[in-house]
Parts: structure tokens; sequence; C-alpha cells
């Protein structure tokens, strides 16, 4: 359970709003994410005028998807879509989209996707 209180103080007075009490029947997962065999590391250098680089582990060889997104949420590039080993990874992106164009500067997403688990990173490119 968590409970929630507003208050305001204004000089020596404080006024108390509301109390809520809220139950969370939710389990929320966010990158990384540990103990479950896949680990999503923030990207470097990060803000990248380039290169960039982006660490993930895996506790057993297993297939990977790692896609660039907008901030809309269009893909911009696609990195990896294969089979990896089990162990430390990275990933490297060149900044440019899937036509080999420079992106400009931004706010960029990188989904990396093992099995049914997702890790996102957001990476700002500067130019």
């Amino acid at each position: 359970m968590i409970e929630a209180r507003a208050q305001s103080s204004v000089g020596n007075r404080t006024q108390s709003y509301s109390t809520d009490t809220i139950t969370v029947n939710a389990l929320v997962a966010v990158s990384p994410l540990p103990n479950l065999g896949f680990t999503l590391l923030a990207p470097r250098p990060n803000p990248a005028a380039d290169r960039v680089e982006i660490p993930f582990t895996l506790a057993e060889p297993a297939r990977v998807r790692a896609e660039v997104f907008d901030i809309a949420d269009r893909r911009v590039a696609v990195l990896a879509r294969g089979e990896w080993p089990a162990g430390s990874s990275t990933l490297a992106w060149d900044a440019r989209d899937a036509s080999g164009f420079e992106v400009p500067a931004g706010v960029y997403l990188v989904r990396v996707a093992s099995g049914n688990r997702v890790g996102t990173v957001r990476l700002a490119v500067a130019r």
C-alpha cells in the first residue's frame, strides 16, 4: 500500500488537502533488468556526435533485436537482429539512419529485446 498526502505551507501555516491510499497490483520493470538474464547499460558517450556504443549482457545465448527510434517512436535504424552469445557485448551506432544519412540532433531511444525481455535507454545526439 502507498499513502500519499498533499500539503501546502505558507508562512507558519500548513494546510492538508487530501490523503489517499492506493494498492499497486502490477509488477513494473525498468531498464536495466537485473537477474533476468539480460542487462542493458547506458550508451556511451551520451550525448554523442557520431559514434556511440550500447553495452548489454546476456546470461545465456539468445536471439537479440536492437533498434533505434526517434522520440515520435519511428524506427530510425536496426543495429542487430540475430543470435548472440552469452556474456558482455557492445552494439555500435554511427548516428545514421537506415539510408545512411546523419540523424538530426535530438533524443533517440535504443530498444534492445531478447526473448520476452525489452530494455530501452535514451540517447542524445548533438551535432
